[in-house]
């Protein structure tokens, strides 16, 4: 196993020892320094002083070489289901964050990172780990430099862009669909992963060529597939019906600008709802405004040396948070992919939605709420310069009801506001359907890192936290349907993270009808492993 001395002298030091003299001498000759260094050159300084005295950070470093080689995982606890055996878990995340002497600068941008953990028999876990092999990874992995801008990544200078396709990162969520699996951004087209070796296969294969596509796809139990994407260049909103064979069948363009979408002007929305009848898209006063420089501004202001402002091309920067509007939904009918009507509510921003169904003329949804967008602007760039908040951003669990009937929405809390909520999921075969169960992460302690299972009933009731360690950094869970089936009450919590304290990364499973009896196994990998965003299974 690498200790936690070998992994920070392995990643860090080197790197502090070399900027040091790549600052100071050039050819062998001292010079004195004649412009100030680019944001993304200051970042890979900070975070590796950073990460020199704080192993918590080891969750947004690079991935060590023996993670590609891969290995198997020591059982520390338990064991895993009989019928669990050839499941395969798969998670992305952006992970390959630097090139030369440059970082990414915010927590969404880097490579994509595929992760595949193979459960081969009740003691017996394969993990490994392979880059997404984006037209971006390669062309920068050949300059050894950050080459264009990220969602949150200032450049000074750029290559020309062709497409949202010349910059996609594939780095955000996985979808497996009619035999096949893909890599999902949502600012750009699908890559197909191999699911045995995971190399890429190519681009594209579900969705519309040249259109975006949501990170976020539902997945029905009947085998259909709804998505939808956001594109800046034309300015538009894309909704697509995808078969069971994996044909998109269906598909509606409106153009962003237009009261018909009801998201004028432009939001970039993460997620949506689906339900049996209905399509619900939130779109929070997060508005396309042009550059307003939020990112290179909190850059200049918190780390800067006068070069933050001369940077350009964030995504994120394009956008500007409006506490004065309100947050806009709009109802579309899933069969038609047509705009039904909209209503609006008060302003939040939202990542991700648990699930929602209908309940006859209503439409109800789960959704863990932000009072704002600093989480995106300034916290998820602080990470990337190894700065660790003292505390998450605070969300509230909330139950959204729209009266079909009556056009109007409205919101209620579903649980106490302690500590912050995310990435709340269901049982599969739940999916636009009523759910009784809803598992999120949350933490048991102020921090930036969840570390516990949350899972909850209804409307909120028999609320239940089942914590998995002081030095644990929980990815989002994964249910696995227990015994290939479809009965939403059983299944299993997969779920990944990383021991600060060891320095290993982590596998938990967990009965999901009996949390409360703690995990069922728990085993581990003999090296760190980055932080993940979303995954899916396959059998």
């Amino acid at each position: 196993m690498q200790t936690r001395r070998q992994f920070l002298t392995r990643t860090a030091l080197p790197l502090l020892a070399t900027t040091a003299l790549a600052a100071c001498t050039r050819g062998g000759v001292a010079q004195q320094a004649t412009k100030p260094a680019a944001p993304t050159v200051i970042a890979r300084r900070k975070f590796a002083h950073a990460i020199s005295r704080d192993p918590r950070l080891a969750s947004y470093a690079d991935p060590v070489p023996a993670l590609l080689d891969g290995s198997s995982m020591t059982i520390e606890h338990g064991a895993f289901p009989p019928d669990l055996v050839g499941a395969k878990i798969f998670r992305n995340g952006p992970a390959q964050r630097t090139y030369g002497q440059e970082q990414f600068t915010h927590f969404f941008d880097g490579d994509g990172l595929i992760q595949r953990f193979t459960v081969t028999d009740a003691k017996s876990v394969q993990h490994v780990g392979k880059f997404v092999n984006t037209a971006r990874r390669q062309a920068e992995t050949k300059a050894n430099a950050i080459l264009y801008p990220g969602f949150g990544t200032p450049v000074q200078q750029t290559l020309p862009i062709y497409g949202a396709d010349t910059i996609n990162q594939a780095n955000i969520s996985m979808l497996a669909h009619h035999n096949r699996l893909f890599a999902l951004w949502e600012g750009g087209s699908p890559h197909e992963i191999d699911a045995d070796t995971l190399a890429t296969k190519g681009i594209g294969g579900v969705g519309l060529s040249a259109t975006a596509f949501t990170a976020h796809p539902k997945k029905l139990p009947s085998g259909w597939v709804y998505g939808f994407g956001y594109d800046l260049y034309p300015s538009r909103i894309t909704l697509f019906a995808i078969d069971p064979m994996g044909n998109t069948v269906r598909h509606k363009e409106f153009a962003a600008s237009s009261e018909v979408a009801g998201t004028a002007p432009l939001v970039p929305m993460h997620d949506f709802v689906v339900t049996e009848k209905y399509i619900v898209l939130v779109a929070p006063p997060f508005h396309f405004s042009g550059e307003t420089q939020t990112i290179a501004t909190r850059i200049e202001q918190e780390f800067g040396n006068g070069a933050a402002l001369n940077a350009q091309g964030a995504f994120v920067d394009q956008f500007q948070w409006n506490e004065t509007k309100a947050t806009k939904v709009t109802v579309f009918d899933r069969e038609t992919l047509e705009p039904l009507f909209h209503t609006e509510t008060d302003p939040f921003w939202v990542f991700h939605f648990a699930n929602g169904y209908d309940d006859k003329d209503t439409i109800i949804f789960d959704a863990p709420i932000y009072q704002d967008t600093k989480f995106m602007t300034e916290t998820a760039v602080d990470l990337t310069f190894g700065r660790l908040p003292e505390d998450n951003a605070p969300t509230t669990m909330t139950r959204f009801t729209i009266n079909v009937t009556r056009k109007t929405m409205a919101t209620s809390p579903l649980l106490p506001n302690t500590h912050a909520v995310e990435f709340p999921q269901i049982h599969p075969a739940s999916a636009a359907r009523h759910h009784n169960q809803t598992i999120a992460l949350t933490q048991d302690k102020p921090g930036i890192f969840f570390n516990s299972i949350l899972s909850y009933t209804g409307a909120g009731e028999d609320a239940l936290q089942i914590p998995l360690g002081d030095t644990v950094q929980l990815d989002e869970a994964i249910i696995v349907p227990k015994n290939y089936g479809n009965d939403p009450t059983q299944g299993y919590v997969l779920v990944s993270g990383l021991d600060t304290k060891t320095q290993q990364g982590l596998l938990f499973c967990l009965d999901g009808a009996r949390l409360q009896e703690g995990p069922l196994a728990r085993a581990t990998t003999p090296y760190p492993i980055p932080a993940s965003l979303h995954g899916t299974y396959v059998f």
